[in-house]
């Protein structure tokens, strides 16, 4: 604690300004990490950051230089359509399900499983849930190729809920 202390002083009788405000992000991002065990507001906002579902952009965008690796349990589908993932408790032919560290929301908006997944369909469902101390985010998204072969993202549910809630 003594060296903390000597770290500010320094800091003020130097005027360094950019070694203070790196100090202090660096606090700011240790405290939202720590608020996530203590706070279910902040915990609903990190569950919403993985889903691409914050509140707003600025919210959004405030909470990307906090950790965010192995926060939460994280698994994904995918199906063809809606009725074959809640028709199916586990696999099941053509639907996919994988269980991740952390973000699940870029299965469909980065890198090559996305397109893996359409090679012999023009639309999937991808379902995402996230957990963590009791609370579940989970996010259903409807994914299809327009006329031209671009994929088109589009959410259809969101449900955030705590044990024995959900259905």
């Amino acid at each position: 604690m003594k060296r903390t202390i000597q770290f500010f002083h320094d800091i003020r009788s130097a005027k360094d300004f950019s070694g203070l405000t790196l100090s202090v992000a660096i606090t700011a991002s240790a405290l939202v990490t720590i608020s996530i065990l203590f706070s279910q507001a902040m915990t609903d906002a990190a569950l919403k950051r993985f889903h691409l579902a914050s509140d707003s952009y600025p919210v959004w965008a405030l909470q990307q230089c906090v950790p965010r690796m192995y926060n939460f349990e994280n698994k994904i589908w995918f199906a063809a359509s809606i009725k074959d993932l809640t028709a199916a408790e586990g696999k099941s032919d053509g639907m996919y399900e994988a269980t991740l560290n952390h973000f699940p929301a870029r299965h469909i908006t980065y890198g090559d499983l996305r397109t893996r997944q359409f090679r012999q369909s023009d639309s999937a469902i991808f379902k995402m849930k996230s957990s963590f101390r009791g609370r579940h985010l989970t996010s259903i998204w409807e994914i299809k190729k327009d006329g031209s072969g671009v994929l088109r993202i589009q959410r259809v549910s969101e449900t955030l809920a705590s044990d024995g809630e959900e259905k």
